[in-house]
Formats: C-alpha cells, structure tokens, sequence
C-alpha cells in the first residue's frame, strides 16, 4: 500500500523484501523529479508571461514619458546635472585626497581667512584707537590704504600670534576681542599647516630610506623570501644562535682580564637578515606575534628585515649579501618548477 501511495494508482504490485524497498524508492525518486520538473516549468513560464504583460502595459508610458522629456529639454538638463555633480565630486576627492590639493585647500583657505579678518578690522574701526601714529595714519589715509593695512594687519595677526601682545591694554575691548580671535585662528591653522609639512618629510625620508638604505652587516645570515616556513626557520636560528651566543659570554668572563683583552675580545651579537616581498611592518608584527615572548626577550640575536625581491642583484646588495656568513634561500611557491626557477 505504501508503494502504491508513492508511484500511483496504475503501478504494478512492488516485489517482496529487499525488490520491495528498491522499488518504493525508484518510484518516489520519479514522482519526486516529475513534480520539481512540473513545478519548475510552470513557475518559469508563469514568471515569463507576467514579465511580458508587464512590457505591454508599461511600455507605451514609458516611451511617452521619455518623448516628453525630449521635447521639453528634460533629458540634457538631467544630463548636465549628472555632469556637474561628478565634476563636483571629482574636485572634493582631488582636494582631499592628494598633496597637491591639500596644499591648494590649505592655502585657499588661509587667504579666506585673512581676508575675513581683514573686514572684520575694519568693521572695528580700522585700529583707529590702537595709538596715536595709528590714528592719524587713519585719518589721513584712503579706503584703499585703509584696505590694505588692515589686510596687513590681519596677515600680522594670523602668522604670528605674538603681534596682538602689541596692543594696548587700554585698548578698546572689541579691538583686543578681535585682535585675539584672529590671533587664534592663526594659531591653529599654523599648527595645522606644520603637522602637514612634517607628514610630508617623513614620508619623504621614510621613501627615500626605503629606496636608497643599505644595511651594513657582517658575518650574518641571511635568509631570503618570506613563505609560511620562514617564522619557524627564524625561530629555528634564533635559539641557536642566542645560545652560542651566551656560550661566547661565558668563556670571555672565564679568560680572566688578559682574555678578556687580547685573546677573546666582545662577542658580537648574532645577526639575522631576512629580505621578503612584503612590507616590513607587516614581517615585523608577524615576528612578535608568533615567536615565543620569552625568545625575543633574551635580545640575544638582532633581526633585520628588508622588503625587496630575492632575485634582484640591486635588492641584495642593499643587505650585503657578498659578507654573509650563510645565505638560506626559501621557495616562494607551492610549484616545484617556479620555486626552482626563482632560486
């Protein structure tokens, strides 16, 4: 009976035992199948046919609606829009987002700045009440010469704020108020201004030590590439060498002073180079992060890290390769024929 529920009415009686199980489930799987088929082709043309009407229907609106828009200009005024709102932001990203355009912002603004605080003199009184020479250059002077000293003025006050200590203290209020205002805003845009020249320095020495740095080493490993094998390589020579290291330590102070002088001399901490094809910051945070606290604690081995290429002959004798005590080589790749062909 449950056969019969599963392939239909009109399907022969299912075999006994193990036939009987068989055919149960060549009879669901085909239901099954017919019905996935049946439903999928339905919802598919279902979906097609209302898609369709839809175009019917909505298509004669919309080309209307674009005609209209032709014929009253719509289309090249939404056009020019478009047009205008990229250039917009295309001048908001290169303001922000180079060198050049911030130093365009920041000196735009600095001549905003001084020319509103150059109104802003004038609606005080032109400085008539800062003294006696003052006031009688004022008064005898023009709107353009008055224009231009108070500019002056502002210039004065803005980059250098120490200009309004110049002021009387019998100074009129609104002058020592606006004198102090301007002062200030002077003040915060310098620091500004010299927080962006110092960035761009360092990042100017930060290049150029990068490009032009060379790494004067001798009698050191080096160790070239950075794979998923190169942290337990360092870990690996770290250990050996911070003990040879302290080993080296302990006979110069069993010598006594005359080997201490003259037969075994300092020991020289241990050097490790390693030059990858990432930056070094990032080999740097992957060191501390896996190698064991309690190893990097004992300082006894100095690690250098270099971002360069392994096999170009400029980048390996920026970590003085031809001095090297040992030059471990590691495959970059998971392909035997690259690896080999970079090595």
């Amino acid at each position: 009976e449950r056969v019969d529920s599963f392939s239909g009415a009109g399907s022969s009686p299912p075999p006994r035992g193990r036939s009987l199980a068989r055919s149960a489930s060549i009879s669901l799987a085909r239901s099954a199948s017919i019905s996935l088929g049946s439903m999928l082709s339905g919802g598919g043309a279902g979906a097609e046919k209302k898609r369709r009407d839809s175009q019917r229907k909505d298509g004669p609106k919309r080309d209307s609606h674009l005609s209209e828009l032709a014929n009253r200009g719509g289309g090249k005024g939404f056009l020019e829009a478009g047009q205008s709102k990229v250039r917009a932001q295309w001048g908001f990203d290169w303001v922000l987002g180079t060198v050049k355009g911030q130093l365009t912002g920041f000196l735009a603004s600095a001549v905003v700045i001084i020319l509103l605080s150059a109104v802003l003199w004038m609606a005080c009184g032109d400085g008539a009440d800062v003294g006696d020479d003052v006031e009688d250059d004022v008064l005898n002077s023009g709107p353009f010469q008055k224009l231009l000293a108070a500019v002056w003025f502002a210039w004065t006050l803005f980059f250098d704020p120490g200009t309004q200590t110049g002021l009387s203290g019998y100074t009129s209020t609104v002058v020592l108020t606006t004198a102090a205002f301007i002062s200030s805003v002077g003040f915060v845009f310098n620091l500004t201004m010299l927080g962006f020249m110092v960035d761009r320095i360092r990042e100017f020495l930060e290049d150029a030590k990068e490009i032009y740095g060379r790494e004067v080493v001798n009698d050191h490993i080096l160790v070239l590439g950075w794979t998923d094998k190169t942290l337990f390589l360092l870990q690996q020579l770290m250990v050996v060498l911070a003990n040879e290291h302290e080993r080296a330590q302990q006979r110069r102070k069993q010598a006594g002073l005359l080997g201490r002088l003259f037969f075994w001399g300092t020991p020289a901490k241990p050097t490790i180079v390693t030059l990858g094809n990432h930056p070094r910051i990032d080999m740097i945070q992957e060191t501390r992060l896996t190698l064991p606290k309690r190893l990097l604690r004992r300082n006894a081995v100095r690690l250098i890290f270099r971002q360069g290429l392994p096999h170009e002959l400029e980048d390996l004798m920026k970590v003085s390769m031809l001095s090297a005590r040992v030059v471990i080589v590691l495959g970059v790749s998971r392909e035997p024929a690259v690896a080999d062909c970079l090595v």
